[in-house]
């Protein structure tokens, strides 16, 4: 393998770890700055790398039921799963990862319909997780 051809295999796999860390980050913070009535919206955000889950989030992620169990035993819901096998299996071959939420009244929620989430709550937690990412590939390039 030439040496240029050997930097453009890190390149890409570091690329696609930290573009993996980045959605796991800001997937993680939707979730937990989703304020909390019945719980039911904080379950709904999901992951998919490829295209964008459908409404129960795991479906067109082309993960066998076997695969599931393999990479990530022991996740209670299936937004876990999907994080977890992001996290652990995303390229870049395999496209954009989107981060989304079916729940009917997301909308109403991210502009701020709740006290517990004032507008710009969403926002704020995309951004955090931005930062998060940015902070721990300083430490990886620092070191």
């Amino acid at each position: 393998m030439s040496e240029v051809a050997r930097v453009i295999k890190v390149l890409k796999a570091f690329t696609a770890k930290e573009t993996a860390r980045l959605a796991v980050n800001i997937h993680r913070n939707l979730k937990f700055w989703n304020p909390v009535d019945t719980g039911f919206s904080r379950a709904r955000w999901f992951m998919n790398a490829g295209s964008p889950p459908n409404n129960d989030g795991i479906e067109g992620s082309g993960l066998s039921s076997e695969a599931k169990k393999v990479l990530a035993p022991g996740l209670e819901t299936k937004s876990e799963l999907t994080a977890q096998v992001i996290s652990v299996g995303y390229r870049l071959s395999l496209g954009s990862i989107y981060i989304t939420n079916h729940t009917t009244y997301i909308g109403e929620l991210v502009g701020g319909s709740s006290l517990k989430a004032p507008e710009g709550t969403f926002e704020t937690a995309i951004e955090v997780g931005i930062q998060q990412t940015i902070k721990g590939t300083k430490a990886i390039l620092l070191k």
